[in-house]
């Protein structure tokens, strides 16, 4: 009797394991947030390929990698889909030192 009962405990606090889980994760209305990420580095000029990607996916929130000055303000046409945005811009500058 003592060996079903320990049984039981253990079956109790590891079965959850095994067993699916009731709840997903999602949304009970059937929304899903859609995200896009793109890292598009300083030097490259494909802003207008990615930017046109976007408008087709039309995702809930964006993000991109390595942005330079020049690529965030033509990443700034896309403020009628996506209006709020937050970044940092690094701006700080290397400075090479000459070795004598």
């Amino acid at each position: 009797m003592i060996s079903i009962l320990c049984l039981i405990i253990n079956l109790v606090e590891i079965l959850p394991f095994y067993t699916p889980q009731l709840f997903s994760g999602h949304n009970p209305d059937g929304q899903k947030l859609r995200v896009f990420l793109s890292n598009v580095e300083k030097r490259e000029d494909n802003y207008a390929s990615v930017i046109a990607l976007v408008r087709a996916e039309k995702p809930d929130i964006a993000v991109f990698l390595e942005v330079g000055e020049s690529g965030a303000k033509k990443l700034q046409t896309l403020k009628d889909i996506l209006p709020y945005s937050v970044g940092k811009q690094d701006t700080e500058k290397k400075q090479l030192k000459k070795s004598n």
